[in-house]
C-alpha cells in the first residue's frame, strides 16, 4: 500500500499522529521511515531554542533537592514540592546514530542549575516529559479516538505522575534517574573550611570551568561546571557509579566526540549567569554552577518517556 502513495505523503500523515504512537510504527513500518516522519513531527512541534518565541519543551531536566542543585524559576508557582527543573527544547534529530538532542532555552536564565553548599546526598537528576507536551499528546490521543485509554489527568505540574514507585526499572512513570546531584556536586571545592566525611571529593587543584557529561547506553547530559576560582589546571578525573558513567574534564573544544555533538547556538557562553551576579537575586553564594548544554536520548528511550505516561 505504501508504496502506491508518493514518500512525501507518507511522512507528512505519519507525523501528524501523537508521539505515543510512534513506538507502535516502528513495529509495522520500515524504520528508516519513521525516523524521517519522527524528525518532521519534532521540528514541526518546535522551534530553535535561541528563537524568542517557540512552543512548548518536550522534556524537563530535574533536580529533586532543592538544597543541592536549583535551577531558576520564572514564577513562584512553577515548582513542585522540593524540586525545580529546566524545560528542554527539541533541536536535532540525528538519523545516522538515531539519538534525540535537546538545548535548554540559553537566551532564558532556564539553562542551567545553581550548585548549592549542601552536604546532603539524598537528591537525584532526573528526566520527565513537560507537562504542557503531554495535555498536547492527550489531546491528539482523542481527537484520533483512540479505544482504550484513560485520559484522566493524574500528572503533576511538570508533567510527571506521582506515586506508584514501587517497581525498580529505569524508565519508570514517564520518567528516567540519570545520577545523584552528588555526583555533581562533589566535583566543586567545598566553600567551607576543613573536611569530613561526605565531603566535596573536588582536589586542591581547580579551575574555572570544567566540562561534565553524564553518559549512560541511552542517554547523554552535556554540561559544564563552573566554579568559583581559578587556580592550577585540573587533570582529567573519571567518576564513575552504577549504569552511569560522570566524566569531567579541562576545557577543551573537541569536536570528535562521539556520538557526534550539535553545536550550540552563539548566544551561549560559558560563564557565570547574569542572575547570579545580581545581589537582588542572590542572597548567598553557591559553590558552582551547573550549566546544562545538550541532552542527548537514543529514539526509543526518548519515545519511552511519553509512552510510561499512559
Amino acid at each position: 500500500m505504501l508504496d502506491r502513495v508518493p514518500l512525501e505523503i507518507v511522512l507528512y500523515i505519519i507525523s501528524l499522529v501523537p508521539l505515543t504512537t510512534f513506538s507502535t510504527l516502528y513495529q509495522v513500518l520500515p524504520e528508516h521511515i519513521i525516523d524521517e516522519a519522527l524528525r518532521i513531527h519534532l521540528s514541526s512541534s518546535s522551534s530553535s531554542p535561541s528563537s524568542t518565541v517557540r512552543l512548548q519543551p518536550f522534556l524537563n531536566l530535574v533536580s529533586t533537592n532543592l538544597c543541592e542543585l536549583s535551577a531558576p524559576r520564572p514564577d513562584a508557582s512553577c515548582w513542585l514540592k522540593n524540586e525545580s527543573w529546566l524545560p528542554l527544547y527539541f533541536s536535532k534529530l540525528d538519523i545516522p546514530n538515531r539519538i534525540v538532542w535537546l538545548f535548554p532555552s540559553f537566551s532564558s536564565q532556564q539553562h542551567y542549575f545553581r550548585v548549592e553548599d549542601a552536604y546532603v546526598s539524598h537528591g537525584k537528576l532526573l528526566l520527565r516529559p513537560s507537562s504542557t507536551r503531554i495535555i498536547t499528546i492527550e489531546e491528539g490521543r482523542r481527537k484520533m479516538m483512540i479505544p482504550g485509554m484513560d485520559y484522566h489527568d493524574n500528572n503533576s505540574k511538570d508533567g510527571s505522575k506521582v506515586g506508584n514507585h514501587h517497581h525498580h526499572h529505569h524508565y519508570k512513570k514517564g520518567k528516567t534517574t540519570l545520577a545523584s546531584l552528588w555526583d555533581i556536586r562533589k566535583q566543586l571545592p567545598p566553600t567551607r573550611a576543613g573536611t569530613f566525611s561526605g565531603a566535596s571529593e573536588f582536589t586542591t587543584q581547580s579551575q574555572l570551568c570544567r566540562e561534565m557529561t553524564i553518559e549512560r547506553s541511552d542517554c547523554w547530559v552535556d554540561a559544564c561546571l563552573l566554579c568559583p576560582s581559578n587556580n592550577k589546571q585540573m587533570e582529567e578525573e573519571v567518576t564513575r557509579t552504577t549504569a552511569t558513567t560522570i566524566t569531567t574534564k579541562q576545557q577543551n573544544n573537541n569536536s570528535g566526540e562521539q556520538p557526534p555533538r550539535p553545536i550550540l547556538p552563539k548566544c551561549y557562553a560559558r560563564k557565570i549567569p547574569a542572575r547570579e551576579r545580581d545581589p537582588a537575586f542572590t542572597s548567598s553564594s553557591a559553590c558552582g554552577y551547573f550549566l546544562v548544554e545538550r541532552v542527548g536520548l537514543k529514539i526509543p528511550a526518548f519515545l519511552d518517556l511519553f509512552d510510561h505516561h499512559y
